[in-house]
C-alpha cells in the first residue's frame, strides 16, 4: 500500500503495541484509543494485524512520540480513512 495520506484533526487513533511472535499491533487498551489533536502526514503500511478496524499509519518519531506510540506507527480508524 505504502500511499502518502493526510489525516485529519480529530481521527481516532491507536498506538502499537508488540504482540504474537513479536510483531506489533494495534493497542488492545480502551485507554490508548484518542483522537488526533492536529492534522498529521504519513504513509499507509502494508501490514496485517489490525483486524476490521485499524490501518497502520508510519509518521516521523516526533509525531509517534507526541501520541505515545513506542514506534514510528500509529494506528488509524479505518473509517477515518474512508472518509476523508
Amino acid at each position: 500500500m505504502n500511499k502518502k495520506v493526510t489525516i485529519r484533526k480529530g481521527a481516532r487513533y491507536t498506538i502499537s503495541q508488540i504482540g504474537y511472535y513479536n510483531f506489533w499491533y494495534p493497542s488492545d487498551e480502551d485507554s490508548d484509543i484518542g483522537v488526533l489533536s492536529e492534522a498529521i502526514d504519513g504513509n499507509l503500511l502494508n501490514w496485517r494485524g489490525g483486524g476490521t478496524r485499524w490501518l497502520p499509519l508510519h509518521v516521523t518519531a516526533e509525531i509517534a512520540n507526541f501520541y505515545g506510540s513506542p514506534i514510528r506507527v500509529i494506528w488509524i480508524d479505518k473509517e477515518e480513512i474512508q472518509n476523508g
